[in-house]
């Protein structure tokens, strides 16, 4: 029986969710593949279906919580996003089944810890709380008192970050990890995770897109060198390229990740996850943490490469919040952010853009992880669709000089739902890869929230929050239909 301490639901809601959650654990319920849509679902659906990934795997052993625990967590969380088109509940729910996705069909579980699953999971639940649906570009631009908070850096992450650690101290998520010892009154362990959870969210800043991208193939060629039997590539494929056809099994076996079915670990190594016998590829603990990053960034940008009936749908939900800022910029006589300004733009060409852009991060999370595959496919079939539905060619669009960047005149800023991101040419890239290459040591060792910047956190204030009670909604009518095309 599930029990809340610090919320109330109603006896008929919580029996829901947790008739939901045992159909999840047990595998009753219809299998997580890149078709899974948390659109078609109500609230109580959604609290069952994390819970159940959660446990599924290992989360609550890790950190040593009860599902009840993490379900009254889930709730506050819910409670801290706002009601905006794009950036809500929803959208962390999405990406929390898309991270287990990656971590079991996928078979990244496999380089990771149970901590860092743990870890993992909870900063993909709470990445976005407090996002106010107007991206950083807009508070720097605007000068709020969130881009004052945090110093224009990371802004809407930072807030995220200071939410998500009220939330885990209110609810001691973090206090009883199994087997750590006290070190200068705090456990160890516990400062580990936080931090983890920390950097994996300020990572959600596209701002380190290139480095997500540089990282993954420094350490997709790390693990070839070391043992060319512990990876599996693909041919790459040209950005351009459609990739062959590929049958991807529908019947996912969620227990094919690193916990057995009744959620508990496997672990049996040391408190600090360093048993060599628990992993098949070893990887050291600043490589696994950008790994954390690395899919925490792959699942927050799927909606490109998800089917075209998922990826319409959320689609519609990014438009509505990019037309909304534009609006709101014109209206306070801000330059318009790209990709934002109806007169100016289209739907499909904001997709297509933003499908060229991240297509070759996921021909190197392809490289690591061949499973993956998939997304590739669905890209170049979503694409497809949006110039049907654009029905001509879709040109580059004319970028002001405004968002040129002097660091790399051969760039532009394009808006995409995670925010703002630099394009570069192929002579940009290089020489960013180049000079990453060259600060090889900062990259790999150093934390991302120090690149950020982040000042300590302050108070911070109840504006952000909503009440408990407003969680259990249906959203099912939120987004247009997806018109039938073939």
């Amino acid at each position: 029986m599930l029990i809340l301490k610090h919320n109330v639901l109603s006896p008929q809601d919580l029996l829901l969710i947790e008739k939901q959650f045992l159909r999840t654990l047990n595998g009753h319920s219809p299998p997580i593949t890149a078709y899974f849509n948390v659109l078609d679902h109500k609230r109580t659906h959604v609290y069952g279906h994390l819970l159940g990934l959660f446990v599924k795997l290992g989360v609550n052993s890790s950190l040593g919580v009860t599902p009840s625990q993490l379900l009254d967590f889930f709730i506050d969380a819910d409670a801290a996003y706002l009601e905006t088109p794009y950036h809500t509940f929803y959208h962390a729910a999405d990406v929390v089944t898309i991270v287990f996705y990656l971590l079991t069909e996928m078979t990244a579980s496999k380089y990771l810890l149970p901590i860092d699953i743990a870890s993992l999971m909870i900063a993909a639940l709470c990445h976005d709380t407090g996002h106010t649906g107007y991206n950083n570009l807009y508070q720097i631009n605007l000068q709020t008192d969130l881009a004052k908070r945090y110093h224009d850096r990371s802004v809407l992450e930072s807030l995220s970050v200071d939410i998500t650690r009220d939330l885990l101290e209110k609810h001691q998520v973090l206090k009883k990890i199994p087997g750590e010892l006290y070190s200068k009154g705090y456990k160890q362990q516990e400062r580990n995770c936080l931090d983890a959870i920390e950097n994996i969210i300020i990572g959600t800043d596209m701002i380190y897109h290139y480095e997500h991208q540089n990282k993954l193939i420094s350490i997709y060629d790390n693990l070839s060198r070391r043992s060319p039997d512990s990876t599996s590539s693909i041919d790459s494929i040209e950005p351009d390229s459609s990739p062959d056809d590929t049958s991807s099994n529908n019947d996912v076996d969620v227990n094919k990740s690193a916990v057995d079915g009744d959620g508990d670990s496997d672990d049996t190594g040391d408190s600090n996850g360093e048993d060599g016998n628990y992993n098949p590829v070893q990887l050291n603990p600043n490589d696994r943490l950008s790994l954390c990053g690395i899919l925490m960034h792959a699942a927050d940008i799927n909606n490109t490469v998800r089917p075209w009936k998922v990826a319409k749908q959320w689609s519609d939900l990014v438009i509505q919040e990019f037309f909304r800022q534009g609006d709101a910029e014109r209206a306070a006589g801000l330059p318009i952010t790209p990709n934002m300004d109806r007169t100016e733009i289209s739907q499909p060409m904001i997709s297509i853009t933003f499908g060229d852009l991240i297509r070759p991060f996921f021909q190197a999370l392809a490289n690591l992880l061949p499973p993956a595959r998939v997304f590739l496919d669905n890209m170049t079939d979503t694409r497809k669709k949006w110039r049907q539905l654009k029905q001509d060619s879709i040109p580059w669009p004319n970028f002001p000089a405004a968002s040129r960047r002097k660091s790399y005149p051969n760039s532009c800023r394009v808006s995409v739902p995670a925010g703002t991101v630099e394009v570069m040419d192929g002579e940009d890239l290089q020489r960013r890869f180049k000079r990453a290459k060259r600060a090889n040591s900062n990259i790999d060792s150093k934390p991302l929230k120090d690149f950020g910047g982040r000042s300590p956190s302050p108070s911070i204030p109840n504006w952000y929050r909503r009440k408990s009670d407003q969680c259990i909604i249906d959203i099912s009518q939120r987004y247009s239909p997806v018109p039938e095309i073939h």
